[in-house]
């Protein structure tokens, strides 16, 4: 499963970088757009609302599964795919933590099942989420098994806090 997850995982991030264009999106979507979609969902919550739920609960799921992520990382403690080839990371990163479980598709996909149950669209809020997640295969910060393991946390954390706050 590894060798596949591998290949799939390289030829995304192969096909990327022999495009100029290709490689600024993925740039953007791995490394900003995340960002993006938290102001989204920060002007969703705050300055419109959710029929009288404070809107600082809704951060407390995104939060948890950040954490959950973060420790599963340590846990596991998987090598990214551009220390893996011995190249150079092309993105920018605050500190360079394991690799599995992406910590952003958790966050995203967290944002994504938050903004859909409150009537944004699920195809752009998923939309932007997926993004977020192949942005991250394709700069070889991430194998496609970690953002799918993150998107599966997210939105599984998220999904049992929402259902157990409201």
């Amino acid at each position: 499963m590894e060798n596949l997850d591998h290949r799939i995982s390289h030829t995304i991030a192969d096909f990327t970088q022999q495009s100029a264009f290709l490689r600024r999106v993925a740039d953007v979507c791995a490394s900003q757009l995340l960002c993006f979609f938290f102001g989204i969902f920060v002007y969703h919550l705050i300055l419109i609302g959710q029929n009288g739920v404070p809107a600082w609960m809704f951060f407390i799921p995104v939060v948890v599964s950040w954490l959950m992520t973060f420790a599963l990382e340590y846990l596991i403690g998987r090598k990214r795919p551009f220390q893996e080839l011995g190249k150079k990371l092309s993105v920018g990163m605050l500190w360079i933590p394991p690799s599995f479980p992406s910590a952003h598709a958790t966050i995203a996909f967290s944002i994504a099942y938050i903004l859909w149950n409150f009537g944004i669209s699920a195809v752009v809020v998923y939309g932007i989420a997926v993004a977020i997640s192949l942005g991250r295969v394709a700069v070889r910060v991430h194998y496609v098994t970690d953002i799918l393991a993150g998107a599966f946390v997210g939105t599984t954390v998220t999904y049992l806090m929402i259902h157990s706050m409201l």
